[in-house]
């Protein structure tokens, strides 16, 4: 997706952030959709204060992302890393106790808990917005994404976050 991204020709609509490396960092929509938060999930019994806590301990990452607030202490060799490909394996890993925290967006650990049919009651979220500050998402487009359709993009997206359906759609999951 990236790689297709990067061709000047094609035009296209994602979701992106200022926050993030590359191109969906770039040209972003002035309506941010959420501002997301982070947190460590992990099973009840594992108690977590600080991120000391967490050294020579198993943290289980997903391939191909970038965790910004944890890259000095993974570089550092601090944690022992579990590398997965997807969100429901490294829920699984923290499920069965292989692995003591993943980092994640709340969004994404609420959805994939509920997914996956998996109680919310057996987990804790330990808020980490020290760690990874938290951040807006926002539309992004490609750089010569149609005018006219930008800014009508840009008005309905607004109007829903004014008029309270994006906060509904974001709600539902």
């Amino acid at each position: 997706m990236i790689k297709y991204m990067k061709n000047p020709k094609a035009k296209w609509i994602t979701y992106g952030s200022a926050a993030w490396p590359g191109q969906q960092s770039l040209s972003l929509s002035r309506t941010s959709i959420m501002t997301v938060k982070h947190s460590f999930l992990t099973l009840k019994p594992n108690k977590y204060n600080k991120i000391s806590d967490l050294f020579g301990k198993s943290l289980v990452l997903i391939h191909g992302f970038d965790y910004p607030g944890l890259t000095a202490y993974i570089e550092q060799d601090k944690f022992d890393i579990i590398y997965v490909k997807d969100h429901a394996a490294a829920i699984k890993i923290i499920a069965m106790g292989r692995a003591v925290a993943f980092p994640e967006m709340n969004i994404r650990l609420n959805y994939h808990l509920k997914k996956m049919s998996l109680l919310r009651d057996n987990f804790n979220f330990h808020y980490i917005g020290n760690i990874i500050a938290d951040y807006d998402i926002n539309l992004c487009f490609s750089e010569n994404f149609p005018k006219k359709s930008k800014t009508k993009i840009e008005d309905l997206l607004l109007a829903m976050k004014n008029n309270g359906s994006l906060e509904n759609i974001i709600n539902a999951y």
